[in-house]
Parts: structure tokens; sequence; C-alpha cells
């Protein structure tokens, strides 16, 4: 077996993936080993702590709801995989933004188009949520005890343009 093939039967078993390779007698030791399992979950923490630096109002409302490691988990099932935290938590929110929960969509939206601004982004995102976002906010943080209820009308603009990079407004209102 090439180098190469060997590294790719490697990565997709640290990975997780299914690798047919029963000539190749060090993949099926590799396969079966307890190492292998180790170098998962060692990953696996290495993978939350990440994304709990990246997106820290994201990760907090998740724990608040008892959803992060289930999130967590999901995410990588279904997630691509980089060695750029950045892109890794970029693919998290992205994901997130889609949930039917409108709290979380919210969140991780604003979340996601505060990192695109901080990383040079020039664009103006428009965030609606489903209550006031200071609330929530203040949920998330842990400064007010329950969800609170839904009440449209609110949208954030997040841009460099803006001081402290977002304004809250309410929908319907012109820039």
């Amino acid at each position: 077996m090439k180098l190469i093939e060997l590294q790719q039967h490697l990565l997709a078993l640290i990975t997780g993936h299914t690798v047919a390779c029963e000539d190749e007698e060090y993949v099926r030791l590799v396969q079966q080993s307890p190492h292998l399992i180790t170098l998962r979950k060692i990953i696996a923490l290495w993978r939350t702590y990440d994304l709990e630096r990246a997106c820290p109002l994201t990760s907090a409302f998740l724990k608040r709801q008892g959803m992060f490691d289930t999130q967590i988990q999901l995410f990588a099932q279904t997630a691509m995989s980089s060695p750029f935290i950045e892109a890794i938590a970029m693919a998290f929110l992205d994901l997130l933004a889609h949930d039917s929960s409108s709290y979380l969509a919210s969140l991780a939206q604003f979340e996601c188009a505060l990192l695109r601004v901080k990383q040079g982004d020039e664009q103006v995102f428009r965030i609606a949520w489903p209550c006031d976002p200071y609330t929530l906010l203040a949920y998330t943080l842990g400064k007010h005890a329950i969800l609170p209820p839904f009440t449209d009308g609110y949208e954030t603009l997040v841009a460099r343009a803006i001081p402290n990079l977002f304004q809250v407004v309410a929908s319907g209102m012109k820039e």
C-alpha cells in the first residue's frame, strides 16, 4: 500500500468513516485498537472546547437549553472537517442558523454575522428575532431565568460601520 493510501485510510478511521481495506493488516489493527477510540474522544473534546470559545453566545444558549452535547454530536456526524476553527465555527453556526427553534436560529445568525464582520466582511447583515434581542441575550448569559416570550418586530443590523458592530431596530425601519 502506498503512503498516501495508508494516510487516507487512517484519516477515515480517525474521523469515524468506514474503511474497506481487508488486505492491509496494519489498518485492521488500528481499526480494532482502543487507542483509536481514545483519540476520537480527545478530538471530540478539543472540538467542543474550540466551538465553546469560538461561538460563546450560541454555546451558552445551547447549554441553557440542555442541547449543547446533542448539537455537538449532530454537528460532528454531519459537518465538514477543517484544521481551522474559524471554518468549523462558521459551519456550526450556519447549521444552527436553520434550526427549527427561532430563538436558536436568530442567535446563531447573529453570532455568525458578528464573526464575519470581525473578520473584515463589509456586508450589512439583517437578522430577524422572535423577541427582544437584548432579552434573549440576557437569558443566554444567565441574567434571566426564562426565555422571553415571542414578540415579533425586532431585527438587528450587524456591520463594521455600526458602533459596537450591531444595532437593534424595529422591523420595517430603514437602515
